[in-house]
């Protein structure tokens, strides 16, 4: 059984662990390890809550700061006090009277209501003792699913847009999730001593969820935007504590647009999608953008005749960089005078790319206009109707 390590993961599936079915563990505890097994369990519990949960909460889901992951599923209370309870229900077998006491039983009993019956864990225990050696020896795997686990959080958003753009809110999101977990410790009563060992566990999540980016301001003195859609994120978090932290994951989202202009809201010809293969890494999610031109020509043309460049802004850079008054050798009115050409040209260089500009676009709206007028047709009810935009060619970006 190789070990397992802390996995969270947001789209995609795999099975990270199986509880095979071949351990055995038909030797109960005696009585003489039971202070050992308290002490072990007392490590393993402070293992699980610092190095498991909050360390994968420390990591987290960069695309989603806000979540945490032990909101998700808490691998401590889900997985070790499913097995072993509470130091108080921990305290009833241990500090009993019994000479022996039965670990796999005392293990399915605990879990059979929480871990087995709500969370649909798989449990499997194997134990050894050598009383020449008094040394006893303990593995319990788990591994277990849970599909349509949804979180009730309206504060959570994902930040895989540009800044400007601010965060996409997410609704209604819904978790599968299968997990699992590897636990080895070792008693050696002669020593008087306990162990862990590679301690892993296995936590693999798929989120999906509705997103939505309100008021988008692009269109000037048109209203704004408001882009809905769908989105899944892929994550893997793997864990040991042998060799830590491991992580990787990806997202894919698309989003379309409505547009709200004098208080009415109609369909926009915009679309969004957001990709990452690694949302690990340093590398922002590719966003682009697709929209039907022909809406928005005529926005276009008015931004680009608006583009100014005037001798204020040629002269705020110059101040900057260019600053000849302070020399001797030169009047005082010598960079003004440079400024002035240097605005000029750069005027009449803005003006050049402008027309050109304008050209092309006066161009397309001829294009848009004629694939209007061919586009036309009636829609079986008297009533004129178009063909859609893509079938007729009609331009896109």
């Amino acid at each position: 059984m190789r070990a397992l390590g802390a996995v969270i993961a947001l789209a995609g599936s795999a099975r990270i662990v199986s509880a095979s079915a071949g351990l055995t563990c038909d030797i109960d505890l005696p009585k003489a390890y039971f202070s050992l097994m308290k002490e072990a369990l007392v490590e393993l519990e402070s293992h699980f809550q610092i190095e498991i949960v909050d360390g994968l909460n420390m990591i987290g889901l960069p695309l989603i700061p806000s979540l945490g992951l032990n909101v998700v599923l808490d691998l401590k209370s889900t997985v070790f006090d499913g097995l072993f309870g509470s130091e108080e229900d921990r305290a009833k077998w241990l500090d009993s009277a019994a000479a022996t006491v039965d670990v796999k039983q005392t293990v399915l009993a605990n879990a059979a209501s929480e871990l087995v019956g709500s969370l649909g864990a798989k449990i499997d225990v194997g134990c050894n003792h050598n009383a020449e050696l008094q040394r006893y020896s303990m593995d319990i795997i788990v591994d277990g699913s849970l599909t349509g686990l949804a979180l009730e959080d309206d504060s959570l958003a994902a930040s895989f847009l540009p800044e400007s753009l601010g965060q996409a809110k997410i609704s209604y999101p819904v978790f599968d999730i299968t997990y699992g977990a590897h636990i080895p410790l070792y008693l050696d009563l002669a020593a008087r001593k306990f162990a862990l060992g590679d301690v892993a566990a296995d936590l693999y999540v798929k989120l999906s969820a509705k997103l939505k980016v309100a008021a988008l301001p692009i269109l000037q003195d048109q209203g704004s935007l408001t882009l809905l859609g769908s989105g899944s994120m892929d994550g893997k978090f793997s864990y040991s504590s042998i060799k830590g932290w491991t992580s990787t994951g990806s997202l894919d989202a698309a989003l379309g647009a409505t547009a709200v202009v004098g208080g009415t809201t109609s369909l926009a010809n915009i679309g969004l999608r957001a990709k990452d293969n690694e949302i690990f890494d340093t590398t922002p999610p590719k966003v682009t953008f697709n929209f039907d031109v022909c809406d928005f020509v005529n926005d276009l043309k008015n931004s680009i005749m608006s583009l100014e460049v005037t001798a204020g802004d040629i002269e705020a850079v110059m101040g900057r960089f260019f600053d000849l008054k302070s020399h001797p050798y030169f009047d005082a009115s010598l960079t003004e005078a440079i400024s002035d050409a240097i605005a000029r040209e750069a005027q009449t260089q803005v003006d050049t790319a402008k027309q050109a500009v304008l050209t092309e676009l006066s161009s397309l709206a001829e294009s848009c206009a004629s694939v209007y007028r061919l586009g036309e047709r009636n829609d079986g009810r008297g009533n004129p109707g178009r063909q859609p935009a893509q079938a007729l060619g009609r331009p896109h970006v």
